[in-house]
């Protein structure tokens, strides 16, 4: 499962578009979010997270060979089951039970493991959604951060013909405002990594193409969730927690029918087992550990994601709190431009660091979403422990 870590962009931290919000009111977000970044976004077409997840499941090869190797088993469990026919003895036919054991639960495995790349691909294509529109939205405050940055230096152009300004201090500000404008392509640059990405997931043969993309927001709350249910129920379809378990059922077994040695009639001998018991009995306690370890794993992932969701919750509350002061402010800011006391800079200054946070707010709305879609899917939960 080591690849699934692949799917997900840990460069990216969600975010979606911003929208004015009236001061005085109370923060709510749009449960549906449409993006594209670009003055012909309005003709791109619409890719929602579920289109994008069935084509990336669709042509995920992971699962196409999740699928083949439920046939080769078959055909390892068909074999080791000719094989005991051939037995001559206790010894062999224990151990060819206990491989048909072994492979039988594997064979399980397998079905699970299809479910969680499925789940896994869900989870990714919304992360790569919310990364997308984190680039699409980063490149809309550079514009706007851009657009001040060039009133800036017209205004300390106007200083410098009166003498209010030195000509190095303009030279420097003008260089460093063309750097910026230059680094504007880096962020393009993302955005079209992100979506080529995104097209290799669906098998999209124009790794270029650009969508406006849905992103369905589901802000639930989960004060009355029963974490010791979810750990439980979590520990119960965690794959690393099965196959533990089964390594341990596989082990129990082959000790509870250990046998020291045996007369053989076609040998004419007593045969000792290359096996010591105590060996097996040291299997067994090492199988143990080892589930007892898995499971403790997966209850330390659940409680740690509940932490991450009910903290990220209070951040929320908290941010938007303070854009409603700051909606507060700009009435304020707005009634001394009427008057001449400031001038519209100073206004689209401060309606910037209202962008500025509202994106913020978005960003942690949209990784709220995410964890919540962690935490009540085990196999999202789960897909980065392995």
């Amino acid at each position: 499962m080591k690849n699934l870590k692949k799917i997900i962009p840990l460069a990216f931290v969600s975010v979606l578009a911003i929208s004015s919000v009236p001061a005085n009111t109370n923060i709510v977000l749009a449960n549906t979010v449409q993006t594209g970044y670009g003055n012909d976004s309005e003709d791109l077409p619409v890719l929602t997270v579920k289109q994008a997840t069935d084509r990336a499941i669709e042509n995920s090869s992971q699962i196409k060979t999740a699928i083949n190797n439920l046939d080769i088993s078959d055909t390892q469990v068909q074999k080791v089951r000719d094989g005991l026919e051939d037995a001559t003895n206790i010894m062999q036919t224990l151990a060819g039970n206990a491989n048909i054991m072994r492979l039988d639960l594997q064979r399980a495995l397998a079905y699970d493991n299809i479910d969680m790349i499925q789940d896994a691909l869900r989870l990714g294509v919304a992360s790569y959604f919310a990364g997308i529109v984190r680039a699409e939205q980063q490149l809309r405050l550079y514009d706007q951060n851009l657009d001040i940055a060039e009133k800036d230096l017209e205004i300390m152009k106007t200083k410098v013909n009166l003498g209010l300004e030195s000509q190095a201090n303009y030279t420097v500000a003008k260089s460093k405002f063309s750097t910026n404008k230059n680094n504007r392509n880096l962020a393009v640059s993302s955005i079209d990594a992100a979506y080529r990405e995104l097209n290799r997931l669906m098998d999209e043969k124009d790794q270029d193409k650009k969508y406006r993309l849905e992103f369905d927001l589901n802000n639930e709350d989960i004060d009355n969730v029963n974490l010791n249910s979810v750990i439980a129920n979590t520990i119960a379809r965690s794959i690393s927690v099965k196959s533990a378990a089964n390594a341990a059922d596989v082990s129990t077994y082959e000790l509870d029918n250990y046998v020291d040695d045996m007369y053989d009639p076609y040998l004419g001998r007593v045969m000792k087992n290359s096996t010591k018991r105590e060996e097996r009995e040291k299997a067994v306690e090492d199988a143990n550990i080892k589930l007892s370890d898995a499971e403790k794993d997966v209850k330390n992932k659940v409680i740690d994601t509940y932490n991450k969701i009910t903290d990220l919750r209070t951040n929320i509350q908290a941010e938007k709190y303070n854009l409603e002061q700051l909606y507060t402010q700009l009435g304020v800011l707005e009634t001394q431009l009427s008057v001449g006391q400031v001038i519209q800079l100073d206004v689209d200054k401060f309606k910037y660091q209202i962008a500025q946070l509202e994106e913020q707010i978005r960003a942690n709305e949209v990784d709220y979403n995410l964890l919540i879609m962690k935490f009540e899917n085990p196999n999202m939960l789960l897909a980065d422990m392995h």
